[in-house]
């Protein structure tokens, strides 16, 4: 299988431990790296791998100093990158930019003498690569398997303008208009991914005459790595394993609150609390629903894929318990501040975390624990907040962090 990256590290070996650096920050951050050092194994068609790593590798990181400025696999690779028409940057450290190898001085270069400017380059790379590293980090995806499924949401069979429905067909049963808008972006931005991910949707409604209609289910192998787009009532996958996970003394699951003749989502946890959206029924939306979400509850779930030979491959949640809980989820992949704040509280193990989005506090302050307000339509703002945060080691769920 042919092994792809995010960034192609060129260096001179001299340079091993300011290479080891970028390598080592990169990774951390989701970004994966290709780095001769230390992904080329003894005995390996040396030429080969670096062909191949080049080929298959997004961006190509030059670290230019006196010694890899005279280094001929530099110069190579250089070559190379250039043919294929690589997107290059290129780090200077003691060189002046007018001193680099003829191939590359027509190109821009920033200086990176020590720690501070390194971390700035850095950072700019993490900005220049696509947000799938932090799907892998969420994903958790150590195999780097292919077999990524990303499943979204019931899709609605609706003809839409610029993210907004335009009512000219029908409209399926389990989607919401903040789920319809956040489904529309989402797969804008997955279309970057499309290489790493198969994108598919977790249950498909297709209204037929008279209201009735055929509820199809997709077909595809359930032990690879899942990301589960929206909750058990709008993702057909995530309902069957969120099944088989209540058995697993989960913190929190899906549930439904029954009064009467009405129902209500929520998500119930296992001291018996029960978490249920708050609707304002008094309002209209765009599309005409009666019902309007001033705040709603959401899990961000990462656990082992439960079903049969799925142990080495990971499930990923992110849903609410109504549309405004899954379009908070789906803006939260995207937030390097939020993604860092679970890598800290979890440590890398699997985790679950309860979350509420609030639309009415449009000016909370800001603190660890209410990450971005972000344009809704009509202008209101999402308020997103972590409540509680489990982390699993050792096959207990043990609680991280608490805000209330």
């Amino acid at each position: 299988m042919v092994e792809k990256y995010d960034v192609f590290i060129s260096y001179s070996h001299k340079d091993n431990t300011i290479a080891e650096y970028f390598h080592e920050r990169l990774n951390r951050a989701g970004v994966r790296c290709f780095m001769a050092e230390l992904d080329i194994t003894l005995g390996s068609d040396f030429k080969n791998k670096i062909m191949e790593a080049l080929k298959f590798s997004k961006l190509i990181l030059f670290i230019i100093t006196p010694n890899s400025n005279t280094s001929n696999w530099v110069q190579i690779e250089a070559g190379i990158a250039l043919g294929l028409e690589k997107r290059i940057i290129i780090g200077r450290m003691f060189i002046q930019a007018n001193e680099m190898i003829d191939i590359l001085q027509s190109l821009q270069s920033c200086e990176i003498p020590g720690p501070t400017e390194q971390d700035a380059l850095i950072d700019q790379i993490i900005e220049m690569i696509d947000f799938s590293a932090f799907w892998r980090f969420l994903i958790n995806e150590r195999n780097r398997s292919e077999n990524t499924y990303v499943l979204l949401s019931a899709k609605p069979s609706v003809e839409f303008e610029q993210g907004k429905p335009t009512g000219k067909t029908g409209h399926t049963i389990t989607v919401s208009y903040n789920e319809f808008s956040a489904m529309v972006n989402l797969e804008q931005e997955l279309d970057l991914l499309r290489n790493k991910l198969k994108i598919i949707h977790g249950g498909v409604f297709m209204p037929g005459k008279n209201g009735s209609g055929e509820l199809i289910i997709p077909d595809f192998p359930k032990y690879a790595n899942l990301i589960l787009i929206g909750s058990t009532h709008a993702n057909i996958i995530c309902n069957e394993i969120m099944g088989v996970l209540k058995e697993s003394g989960l913190p929190f699951v899906y549930g439904v609150i029954n009064e009467g003749e009405q129902s209500e989502k929520c998500i119930e946890s296992r001291q018996g609390m029960k978490y249920p959206a708050q609707i304002q029924k008094s309002r209209h939306i765009d599309s005409g629903d009666p019902m309007q979400l001033d705040e709603d509850y959401g899990i961000i779930l990462r656990v082992t894929n439960p079903f049969p030979g799925g142990e080495k491959n990971k499930v990923l949640i992110l849903g609410g318990n109504h549309g405004l809980g899954t379009e908070a989820c789906i803006k939260f992949v995207t937030n390097r501040d939020l993604i860092k704040f679970l890598r800290e509280k979890t440590e890398d193990n699997d985790f679950e975390a309860l979350f509420k989005v609030d639309l009415r506090q449009e000016h909370r302050q800001h603190d660890e624990r209410n990450f971005f307000k972000t344009d809704y339509h009509d202008d209101k703002k999402l308020d997103l907040q972590f409540l509680h945060i489990y982390k699993h080691e050792e096959g207990h769920w043990n609680q991280v962090y608490s805000s209330v």
